[in-house]
């Protein structure tokens, strides 16, 4: 299995629902680069899933528009921030697939990538995911420790 995860774009803070924070212009931009970036490097999916957060769904619009989606993002309460990187491990062992693009929070993301490429949540100081970012992970097996990151770029370096 591939898995391609991709932390929201940058966000704008204030009032008191965090579902309902949405993309700062910063953000939009971010997230409009690594569009570009997908399309150039020919990115296609089996699915794509994003938290039903504000702001997963406007990343996933922004990359759904550039790379031309056919199919709708499945919003999916897997991906929120509070949910566990073994609870999403079991999402994934239900997937129908094998190429899927997970567009998700902190400290999610970055806990996932510990247990899956380390057998460690601890080691996600290891995968700093800033808003934006993007990582390809290879899953010869779906459980901890059995990950292989094949590439991770952050919109500063687009």
């Amino acid at each position: 299995m591939r898995l391609h995860l991709l932390r929201h774009g940058d966000a704008l803070f204030g009032g008191s629902d965090d579902q309902a924070r949405v993309l700062s212009p910063k953000g939009e931009a971010d997230i409009q680069k690594v569009g570009e970036y997908l399309k150039q490097e020919g990115a296609r999916f089996d699915a794509v899933y994003a938290s039903p957060y504000k702001r997963t769904q406007q990343t996933a619009e922004i990359i759904g528009s550039i790379l031309k989606f056919t199919d709708p993002v499945v919003l999916d309460k897997s991906l929120i921030p509070g949910i566990t990187p073994g609870q999403l491990l079991e999402k994934l062992e239900l997937l129908d697939g094998n190429n899927f693009l997970l567009i998700t929070h902190q400290p999610l993301i970055s806990r996932f990538m510990g247990v899956v490429l380390e057998n460690n949540a601890a080691a996600s100081y290891q995968y700093p995911m800033n808003p934006g970012s993007y990582a390809v992970i290879d899953l010869t097996v779906i459980a901890a420790g059995c990950g292989l990151l094949r590439q991770a770029i952050h919109p500063e370096s687009l």
